[in-house]
C-alpha cells in the first residue's frame, strides 16, 4: 500500500495541462489495480505482481515530462486494447482466460511506459488481440 500511496500522491500533485491525458490514464489504472476488495479480487498469485505494476507507474511518471507526446501515443494504443477487452468482457462469461487478458494489458503497459523494467513474458498489442481472438473460437 505504500507504493500505491506514493503513486497517488504524485498523481495528485501533477497539475500540468500537457500531462492531463496521461495522468487520467494513470489514475484509472491505479483505481483498477487497488480498490475496495482488491486483495480478494486480485488473488494471491497476482497480488505479488502489484508492487511491480505500481513501480512501473512510478517509472512512467518519471519519464512523462520528458516526452508527453510519446506517452499520449502509447496511451491511445493501450486504450484501444482496453476498449476491445471491455467489449469482449461484455460478450463472454467470466473466465480465467479473460482475466489473464487484463493482466496482459498490465504487462503491455510496462513494455510501453517503463521499458527499463522487464515484462514477465513477451507482450504486445498484437499478441493480446491474438489471445482475444482465440477466446472467440
Amino acid at each position: 500500500l505504500t507504493a500505491w500511496y506514493d503513486v497517488k500522491l504524485r498523481l495528485d500533485a501533477e497539475t500540468r495541462p500537457a500531462l492531463a491525458t496521461s495522468v487520467a490514464d494513470l489514475r484509472a489504472q491505479l483505481d483498477r489495480l487497488v480498490h475496495p476488495g482488491f486483495v480478494t479480487a486480485t488473488g494471491r498469485r497476482r497480488l505479488a505482481e502489484l508492487p511491480r505494476y505500481l513501480q512501473a507507474m512510478g517509472v512512467r511518471l518519471d519519464k512523462l515530462p520528458g516526452d508527453p507526446a510519446r506517452d499520449r501515443l502509447s496511451t491511445v494504443e493501450v486504450g484501444q486494447v482496453q476498449s476491445e477487452l471491455a467489449d469482449l468482457r461484455r460478450r463472454l462469461p467470466p473466465s480465467p482466460e479473460l482475466d489473464e487478458l487484463g493482466w496482459m494489458v498490465e504487462e503491455l503497459r510496462i513494455s510501453l511506459f517503463a521499458q527499463p523494467m522487464k515484462t514477465r513474458y513477451p507482450v504486445s498489442a498484437k499478441r493480446i488481440y491474438k489471445a482475444m481472438d482465440a477466446l472467440l473460437l
